[in-house]
């Protein structure tokens, strides 16, 4: 019960950080990826601006963003680490996938 009324108060987050181009959100119980492809300046851009879309109607809505369980994987180590850079305010970590 708890996790569909969680969901009912994420689609106000979901639906307005989803206008922006590119980026797509998928919602698993209560945890949310933010995800966009493209060329890298296009993926930063639209990602920050989504970011804080989505954290910022968190906020309105007395919700927190975890400050330990948030992180930054990208095409790059540098891509993630300019994403990083550019929400100082969200305790966000790059992160590394091994294939």
């Amino acid at each position: 019960h708890a996790t569909v009324e969680l969901r009912l108060l994420l689609i106000e987050a979901m639906s307005q950080a989803s206008l922006v181009m590119y980026v797509t959100i998928t919602l698993y119980v209560d945890d949310a990826t933010l995800e966009a492809i493209g060329p890298a300046p296009v993926v930063r851009c639209a990602l920050v601006r989504a970011t804080r879309i989505f954290t910022a109607a968190l906020q309105r809505m007395r919700m927190e963003f975890s400050p330990t369980k948030n992180v930054c994987v990208a095409s790059s180590p540098a891509l993630a680490h300019t994403i990083v850079e550019a929400l100082p305010g969200l305790a966000l970590r790059t992160a590394s996938i091994l294939l």
